[in-house]
């Protein structure tokens, strides 16, 4: 957990996410979530945690991100 969390991080990095910046995770409740959402933690960026089963279709989930 704890490699893939920081290769994670690094490759967050190198996208150019940095500390304060807010990232959405969108799937369902699973264990292969944690390596994502604690290389968020690990560079300060904002977990923003979605639930898959949330939105009705993927027109809706697309339509959400156009407006956020």
């Amino acid at each position: 957990m704890r490699e893939n969390s920081v290769k994670c991080a690094l490759w967050l990095k190198r996208k150019g996410i940095k500390k304060g910046d807010v990232l959405a995770i969108c799937t369902r409740n699973s264990s292969v979530v944690y390596a994502p959402f604690l290389a968020n933690i690990y560079i300060g960026a904002i977990v923003n945690p979605w639930e898959e089963m949330y939105f009705a279709s993927k027109f809706e989930l697309e339509r959400t991100c156009e407006r956020a």
